[in-house]
């Protein structure tokens, strides 16, 4: 995996349930297998403000950002490393418990954005979608979540989709929904497999086909997911 794809991945590990002390551990790998030295500054601003543990100032890893944006002639990959840094520091801003910035966050999303990372596209579709810290404005959010499904962003895809599924913002289509359902699972977001799985089932923007529900449901319950091993019981109880 290369480091663009490790440091987006890394983030949401910092901010998932695992222990402050695995996070800090995930930290310190990063410190030390980073060559890139305004990359490891940044990291270790993570650190050391302990943000990992949702409790330090965001304030301290904009130094960073500002960094890379003095940067003249950046190469491709400090260009990279600058939309990393934008995308971290939204989160950080977004979820620090003592220094939560929504204003901040939804700067460094657009430029993570703008810059052509799916997921700050994605993060700022869900603040239009919801209005957090914006107007609400779901022609907006639609838009982001296209930018982040046409970037490789399944989650894009699939907040898409459901929108078109439910009429959210837009008038309800199904066909749309499954084909975007489809993008998803094949991205793979399990919910999307699973979600498709219903339309299948039910005939709902597609032609009804119980066994092709079967195989979506049972990737998405061999996926972790268990409303699929629920429904794959039922429709294979049902002789399919």
């Amino acid at each position: 995996m290369n480091l663009f794809l490790r440091s987006v991945l890394l983030c949401l590990i910092y901010f998932s349930n695992i222990h402050a002390e695995s996070k800090l551990e995930l930290i310190n790998k990063d410190i030390e297998e980073t060559k890139e030295p305004l990359l490891k500054q940044f990291y270790v601003c993570v650190r050391e403000s302990k943000i990992y543990s949702k409790s330090g100032n965001p304030n301290e890893c904009m130094k960073s950002v500002q960094l890379y944006e003095k940067l003249k002639n950046p190469t491709e990959t400090e260009k990279n490393n600058l939309l990393i840094a934008y995308f971290n520091t939204g989160i950080l801003y977004d979820y620090s418990k003592a220094f939560t910035n929504i204003l901040k966050a939804k700067k460094m999303y657009k430029k993570a954005c703008d810059g052509g990372l799916a997921i700050g596209c994605y993060n700022l579709g869900n603040m239009y979608s919801t209005g957090d810290g914006v107007k609400q404005n779901k022609s907006t959010a639609m838009k982001l979540y296209k930018q982040a499904c046409d970037g490789g962003y399944a989650r894009g895809c699939f907040n898409l989709a459901h929108m078109y599924s439910n009429g959210d913002g837009v008038k309800q289509n199904n066909q749309t929904a499954a084909k975007l359902y489809k993008q998803a699972c094949d991205g793979g977001y399990i919910k999307g497999c699973y979600n498709l799985g219903n339309q299948y089932y039910y005939g709902t923007g597609v032609r009804q086909n119980k066994s092709i529900a079967k195989e979506l449901w049972g990737k998405a319950c061999d996926g972790g997911f268990e409303k699929g091993c629920i429904n794959y019981a039922i429709v294979q109880g049902e002789g399919y």
